[in-house]
């Protein structure tokens, strides 16, 4: 599709070696990182790949751990995991409710 053509340069464009080896950025310098992220924030480029660029999680939470937020601040729910029923939303709201404390 096009749009995921164009969404997907959008994102090379602002680094092919990142691009096409996203392991890169669990060995990336604080400084390539945030590069990256500003290059991808960049209104133009973000207005590309929006759509794409919000299941970059890692990247995201690479940024919030380099400044210093931990691990077991983050909870990750899969979207597989969300109730389909109203019958079992209070079993997430009590996961969540114990998570946040």
């Amino acid at each position: 599709e096009l749009r995921m053509e164009r969404a997907l340069a959008a994102i090379e464009r602002c680094s092919r070696p990142l691009f096409s080896d996203p392991l890169l950025l669990l060995r990336a310098s604080p400084p390539e990182l945030e590069a990256y992220r500003l290059c991808l924030d960049a209104r133009p480029t973000s207005r590309q790949h929006f759509w794409v660029f919000g299941g970059l999680y890692g990247l995201h939470l690479l940024g919030w751990l380099r400044r210093g937020f931990s691990p077991s601040q983050f909870l990750f729910v899969r979207m597989a995991s969300l109730p389909r029923a109203a019958a079992d939303v209070p079993a997430l709201q009590k996961e969540l409710a114990t998570f946040l404390g």
